[in-house]
């Protein structure tokens, strides 16, 4: 019998631990029994313990810090560089409102870029509306990855005394959604035959999209879903997302050339209902640049 395995008990040596326990072997099973224990107890005490991670106090973050993650990562996940300067400087701006949102910091009251159709607030979601290809989509996605990346990994930024901080303690993460992409992942839990199974993805379904801090790009584009007839699956979701106090983002390229004409057209595709709401419930950002799309 080794020393680094516990004695092997054969059915010889459990009979006579019942029914004749001071027969030698049984006496020398125990011993061994006994020895093994202790030695396993010794290896577990001998193991290193992990150091208590003392994390530093949580300041608020510097903006500067947020930005320059953004920054670094942006071509990471859009396979091209950051352009600062574009269209005098406004993806710069809408990078720093965004910041200062996410942040819930008072300079987003101060942005340029915010539109007086709708009375700021951090305590609503956001729209940003604008003319196609002038970043909207790229810069909300790149948000989206790094603090998804934050989430599980050990993203650093500085804090507003200069002491670094774990990303993820200041719980920044939405989910993001392409309403293509949601029209096709409704469609796709109502392909299930059998009842259960639609029932089940239809609840996953509500979950995601319904429920928490999310995301939708390029409402409006959007194909009315198919299901015993069409259904337009946004007009649901965004009602859902109100009943559940969800605080929702959006980004819509114009209708017209101009945000009134734009939201005009919320009202004609959605209803008078989702029409009030969208007031109550979003800062409406504008972009004034032309697209950058070559």
């Amino acid at each position: 019998m080794s020393g680094d395995a516990p004695p092997i008990l054969t059915r010889a040596i459990e009979y006579l631990l019942v029914n004749n326990p001071k027969h030698p072997v049984a006496e020398k099973y125990k011993e061994l029994l006994i020895r093994y224990e202790n030695d396993f107890d010794k290896m577990i005490d001998s193991i290193p313990k992990q150091k208590e991670v003392i994390l530093p106090e949580l300041k608020p973050m510097r903006a500067e810090s947020l930005y320059e993650v953004f920054k670094a990562n942006f071509p990471l996940v859009n396979g091209k560089e950051f352009d600062d300067t574009a269209n005098d400087g406004e993806a710069k701006k809408l990078a720093y409102t965004l910041i200062a949102y996410f942040l819930q910091r008072k300079s987003f009251f101060n942005s340029p870029l915010l539109n007086d159709q709708s009375v700021p607030s951090l305590n609503k979601g956001w729209v940003i509306i604008g003319e196609p290809g002038i970043g909207k989509t790229a810069i909300v996605k790149t948000f989206y990855e790094v603090f998804r990346y934050a989430s599980v990994n050990p993203l650093i930024v500085k804090d507003i005394e200069g002491t670094d901080q774990l990303l993820r303690r200041y719980n920044l993460q939405f989910k993001y959604n392409s309403v293509d992409e949601v029209v096709k992942q409704y469609e796709s839990a109502n392909r299930h035959d059998r009842e259960v199974d639609r029932d089940y993805q239809l609840s996953l379904f509500q979950k995601r999209y319904e429920l928490g801090t999310n995301a939708f790009d390029d409402l409006l584009s959007e194909d009315m879903a198919k299901n015993y007839g069409s259904v337009d699956l946004m007009k649901k979701i965004l009602s859902e997302r109100y009943v559940n106090h969800a605080r929702t983002f959006l980004t819509l390229n114009y209708y017209g050339d101009n945000v009134r004409e734009t939201i005009k057209e919320i009202k004609i595709r959605y209803g008078e209902r989702i029409y009030d709401r969208f007031f109550e419930c979003f800062n409406i950002i504008e972009l004034q640049g032309m697209s950058l799309r070559k």
